[in-house]
């Protein structure tokens, strides 16, 4: 894909459009796996009692920090690409626009090494729940957490053993306090002092069998007549919880980052044409016009384009100022002609006096010619001949030239401190904005504050009054009723 390619404005606003579609896909992408690793923080917790000495943060955690910067670099490199979409918007500072790449090639490599990583933690993980299966069974004679949790992971799972119900056969997991170790029949099964025989615990019984679970003594098939097909949990607890974890985490996830590489893949080489179609339109200064966009200098593109530009536009320079000038530029090498003949012809008159005065008879215009240069620079003579205005001619296009050299490098000096001053301007005028702005909030917050505590005054005052009035009825109340009581008690006396 890294090719040299012809790129016109229409190529350059379709691969803008197309390279801010992909950046926000990926930004969607980088979110899921962000969620994704996440899920696998929480899954492993979930099964870390059994899975021994891994370290649950490291894939989780590596996962994480990717989807970040993967959010970051593609929410940046969509702004860069949809400001390339229109010429107004476009940025000349070209760096800014490779440093974005090279940061997403860096990212790239950060999603490759990702994949290798999750698949070397799938193996890890398996054989984490190797381990971890295998020491739970060893302590289950003894620990009750570790009985309880593989009796639930296989009841859950539906499952027995690491790989195969057989693994019990070779496991102690049945306690002596439990067992006549002096029993005829058990002494067979006592090796160094543990119980060890064909049986295995009840979790391991299948709940789709259509008959009792036999569950000890398991390979002996003549204690268990008209058995018709297995009563135990046929696959063992680290493929059943590990094929799940693959299936619904593990492989989601590895998919998910190849999605994530292919998008890249297509993504960055895209942005870098697009980033030098633009460098090399605004190299021709012409924003809009057919350009050659490429991958790596060198191979096609690069420096021998941009020197094919430079010739470009130093030939359009010399036809602008060659233009105003091109009949006395057709009359140049006459006229140092005629001055070097009359130099030539001074000698000679020099050497001999006879020719001397035969050409002073033959040739009297160019002799009056060339001493007029010289009467004319002093303001003696107003002789004007037609080689004196040659030679005057030729020394003033030279002058010319230079200073319209000089003119044009004023003119460009004069544009970038412009361009420099209005920058200034607009950066000056942007803090000016907010400068007012932000007053213009603050203002807005006091007055609103003021408001707010206007307003909290206000229904102070108002539940004191309340309050006020309260407290008045209430001892209103208490005379009226104490008057009353005083006026029974009263009446009362009287009576009596």
């Amino acid at each position: 894909m890294c090719i040299t390619i012809t790129v016109g404005e229409r190529g350059r606003k379709l691969m803008g459009f197309s390279t801010t579609l992909i950046n926000i896909v990926l930004i969607f992408l980088s979110i899921a796996l962000f969620v994704a690793g996440i899920a696998i923080r929480i899954r492993i917790d979930k099964r870390l009692e059994i899975m021994g000495d891994y370290n649950p943060g490291a894939l989780p955690y590596y996962l994480m920090v990717t989807a970040g910067l993967l959010f970051l670099g593609h929410m940046i490199a969509a702004w860069f690409c949809h400001s390339a979409i229109y010429v107004e918007s476009r940025s000349d500072q070209h760096f800014y626009f490779v440093g974005v790449i090279l940061a997403l090639i860096t990212l790239f490599i950060f999603v490759v090494i990702s994949i290798i990583v999750m698949a070397v933690h799938s193996s890890l993980i398996y054989g984490a729940l190797e381990d971890g299966i295998h020491n739970a069974m060893k302590a289950y004679k003894t620990d009750l957490d570790s009985k309880m949790r593989v009796d639930r992971l296989q009841l859950q799972f539906e499952c027995c053993g690491v790989k195969t119900h057989k693994d019990w056969f070779k496991v102690s997991w049945v306690n002596t306090m439990y067992v006549n170790v002096l029993h005829p029949e058990v002494k067979p099964y006592l090796v160094d002092g543990e119980f060890i025989k064909d049986d295995v615990p009840f979790s391991c019984c299948s709940r789709h069998a259509k008959r009792a679970c036999v569950h000890h003594s398991v390979s002996r098939f003549s204690q268990h007549e008209g058995i018709s097909g297995a009563t135990l949990h046929e696959s063992g607890c680290a493929d059943t919880i590990h094929d799940q974890f693959h299936k619904f985490l593990l492989a989601p996830t590895m998919w998910l980052l190849c999605i994530i590489l292919i998008l890249q893949a297509v993504d960055i080489p895209v942005m870098r044409l697009l980033q030098t179609s633009i460098f090399t339109a605004d190299e021709m200064n012409d924003p809009q016009g057919v350009t050659e966009a490429y991958c790596i200098k060198g191979l096609g593109g690069g420096e021998d384009l941009r020197g094919l530009y430079k010739r470009r536009k130093s030939k359009d320079r010399d036809a602008e100022k060659g233009g105003d000038d091109d009949d006395s530029d057709e009359d140049k090498p006459k006229k140092k002609k005629g001055l070097l003949s009359k130099l030539k012809k001074k000698n000679d008159d020099d050497d001999d006096d006879d020719d001397d005065e035969d050409d002073d008879d033959d040739n009297p215009k160019q002799k009056k010619g060339f001493f007029s240069k010289f009467r004319k620079k002093g303001g003696d003579d107003d002789d004007d001949d037609d080689e004196g205005k040659g030679a005057k001619g030729l020394f003033s296009k030279f002058k010319k030239g230079k200073k319209g050299k000089d003119d044009d490098d004023d003119d460009k000096k004069k544009n970038k401190k412009g361009k420099k001053k209005d920058k200034k301007d607009k950066k000056a005028k942007k803090k000016e904005d907010k400068k007012a702005k932000n007053q213009k909030k603050k203002e807005a917050k006091k007055k609103k504050n003021a408001k707010k505590k206007a307003e909290k005054q206000k229904k102070q005052a108002k539940k004191k009054a309340d309050k006020a009035k309260k407290k008045a009825a209430n001892k209103a109340k208490k005379a009226a009723k104490k008057a009353k009581k005083k006026a029974k008690k009263s009446k009362g006396k009287k009576k009596k």
